[in-house]
């Protein structure tokens, strides 16, 4: 009895898990959009979107433009880069464990068929999410490597015209991660981190005359 409860139990969830991650994806292209939208809103001082977002970016009084969008972008690489981090390392901890728990249960089970393809996918479901999240953590890193690099040269520069072709590739190389990954950022985590990553940002746009 024990053996078909688990074995049920794992079917059950391996389905949920699975058809979650369809809905999640289609959250996360609408949400994107929306996002990608409010940027362009708060970089330039439009209204595109209807309703500006409050509170999310802190560019520190930086008159709207092309620098501004870059402000903007060197804010989001910053804090994707410390909450995608962090987010990667409890994914791997999660599919180990829950991996294990379906992989166990197709062994030990009835061994019907069905139960053991819908174990079998949802295993490879959560490997694959582990190991893009995980790709997209390396690749915001690095982005954000890029922009650290770009303001360091642009400090002490009042004509910064120059660099405009470089702020839109490191602004377009983002959105584009951003939106391959397909990456929700975890509100928990932002929540609990922002206490420290917040005055972190705050000394970044000393250190680069922000």
């Amino acid at each position: 009895l024990l053996i078909t409860i688990i074995n049920a139990s794992a079917t059950f969830f391996a389905i949920a898990f699975i058809v979650l991650d369809i809905l999640i994806n289609e959250r996360f292209y609408t949400g994107g959009k929306d996002k990608r939208v409010d940027l362009i809103d708060h970089a330039f001082d439009t209204n595109f979107s209807g309703e500006k977002s409050t509170g999310y970016f802190n560019p520190g009084g930086v008159n709207p433009g092309i620098y501004k969008l870059a402000v903007l972008g060197f804010e989001n690489s910053f804090f994707t880069c410390a909450i995608s981090k962090k987010m990667a390392a409890k994914k791997w901890v999660v599919t180990v464990m829950i991996s294990a728990i379906f992989i166990a249960s197709a062994c030990i089970g009835n061994k019907d068929l069905v139960n053991d393809l819908f174990q079998i996918a949802a295993t490879g479901v959560l490997i694959q999410q582990a190991i893009r999240l995980q790709q997209f953590s390396n690749r915001i890193s690095i982005i954000h490597s890029e922009f650290k690099s770009l303001f360091s040269r642009l400090k002490g520069i009042s004509d910064k015209t120059s660099a405009q072709g470089e702020i839109i590739k490191n602004v377009l190389n983002y959105e584009s991660t951003h939106a391959w990954g397909s990456i929700l950022l975890d509100s928990k985590i932002f929540t609990s981190v922002n206490p420290v990553l917040s005055p972190k940002w705050e000394q970044m746009k000393l250190d680069y005359s922000i």
